[in-house]
């Protein structure tokens, strides 16, 4: 590889001491550094820790792996953008405190994808392991299902960082689900994604989503993320869409809220986009599948 661009890798901790998570985040710190593709800048941002979280970043800084900034934020995506607009990074991915890279080489394999195909973003596979470390599966993805499903995981992605900005940055009122929306918006704008068949990042469940669910009635944890996104997104088509009909009707297809109206005004939507970088296909294709359901 003849180009070595700056690679940002954004991670936002706060009171990791206090919350059990130290061995995460010295994981995910060598995940890092252990990387074959060596022009990259470790950019921590912190909340404002007050548990001796401070000490353990001073100690890796001095080591020259990481750099930080310890301020209070507004939330998880608040100190994401604080980490986008500090990055020095041509692209910029965020690793979760939790979470690290599947392998040495990710970050090299990925800068050679973009830079091959001219790539707005790059992404690719999703590890997940349970708090014990017991392997659950592999997410794949699928960005042609991107109306009703997460297309890929944001930490699997590598973006330009200069499209972050463009993009107006992350949106801080869709908490923990603004990244759903923030790959939906890419989609619709036509931003060329690749995809890269490779595990790119081992996603350990007990994060910020978890938490919420942990504390919350699913009918609330629904209502306070995924709704939101599909009221944002669905009402730019369809303008019977509800809040209460997407709560109640989330988790099955042939209940009401996914008919045939919905379908045709989605598809006159996307194909009012004319979009280049979409996969129209692939698209209808998951299409079919969904109208059967409804019809069987």
């Amino acid at each position: 590889m003849t180009e070595q661009p700056l690679v940002t890798v954004i991670t936002v901790v706060y009171n990791i001491i206090e919350n059990g998570r130290k061995d995460f985040l010295i994981q995910n710190f060598e995940s890092v550094h252990n990387q074959t593709y060596k022009n990259i800048e470790h950019l921590i941002i912190d909340g404002a820790s007050t548990d001796g979280t401070i000490d353990l970043l001073k100690k890796y800084e001095r080591k020259g792996w990481i750099h930080f900034i310890s301020e209070p934020d507004s939330g998880i995506f608040d100190a994401m953008n604080k980490g986008h607009k500090k990055a020095k990074g041509e692209y910029a991915l965020v690793l979760n405190s939790d979470d690290w890279y599947a392998s040495n080489d990710v970050i090299e394999c990925m800068v050679k994808k973009s830079l091959e195909t001219d790539a707005d973003y790059v992404y690719g596979n999703q590890k997940t392991y349970s708090r014990k470390d017991l392997f659950l599966g592999i997410w794949k993805g699928n960005p042609a299902q991107f109306w009703h499903y997460m297309p890929f995981n944001h930490p699997t992605i590598m973006i330009k960082n200069s499209i972050v900005a463009k993009q107006g940055y992350y949106r801080t009122d869709f908490d923990t689900v603004e990244d759903y929306r923030f790959v939906i918006q890419l989609i619709l704008d036509d931003y060329k994604g690749v995809y890269i068949d490779k595990s790119i990042v081992n996603f350990r469940e007990g994060g910020a989503s978890y938490d919420m669910l942990k504390n919350s009635t699913y009918t609330i944890w629904l209502y306070t993320r995924i709704t939101k996104v599909f009221l944002w997104f669905y009402s730019q088509f369809d303008d019977r869409m509800t809040e209460e009909k997407i709560i109640q009707n989330y988790n099955s297809l042939n209940n009401g809220t996914y008919d045939e109206i919905f379908f045709i005004r989605l598809i006159r939507f996307m194909l009012s986009k004319k979009l280049k970088n979409f996969d129209y296909e692939a698209f209808f294709q998951s299409l079919e599948v969904s109208i059967r359901e409804i019809e069987s």
